[in-house]
């Protein structure tokens, strides 16, 4: 595969590009429209939805804490991010806390899910699920 491209960066900057595409993807099939025409808080959830049903593995999570180790990626990752699940500035800090606490807890359920690291039971993916909803309720 890497034949494929000119260099590594080219290759991890193709392959990310591939993931932020597919969990795009499966989050407006969960949430039935397009993610910028949604709030903050409901793509938390679809994200959070899309985490408790598999769609995000292992690799992925991998790929995730290679650039955390090496920084290559980073910035990528980072506009993401801001993109798609960053509180609105203008919101009350208190508001803003709660979006980001769900964000956090939606990645640490991805976390958890793909590596197999915390085995949860079906009653405590929805119980984290439901705390996720309560923080972005009313939404984010």
């Amino acid at each position: 595969m890497i034949y494929h491209f000119p260099s590594k960066p080219a290759l991890r900057a193709a392959t990310l590009d591939a993931v932020f595409y597919r969990w795009e993807t499966a989050m407006v099939e969960t949430l039935g429209k397009p993610l910028r025409d949604v709030t903050t808080g409901q793509r938390i959830r679809a994200h959070a939805a899309v985490a408790a049903r598999g769609e995000v593995v292992a690799g992925e999570r991998s790929l995730f804490a290679q650039l955390t180790l090496t920084g290559e990626g980073n910035d990528d990752h980072a506009r993401w991010t801001e993109r798609w699940f960053s509180p609105d500035p203008a919101m009350p800090s208190v508001a803003r806390g709660r979006a980001l606490t769900a964000w956090l807890a939606a990645n640490s359920l991805w976390s958890a899910l793909a590596t197999g690291k915390r085995a949860l039971s079906e009653d405590e993916v929805t119980a984290v699920l439901e705390t996720i909803s309560e923080l972005t309720t009313p939404d984010a």
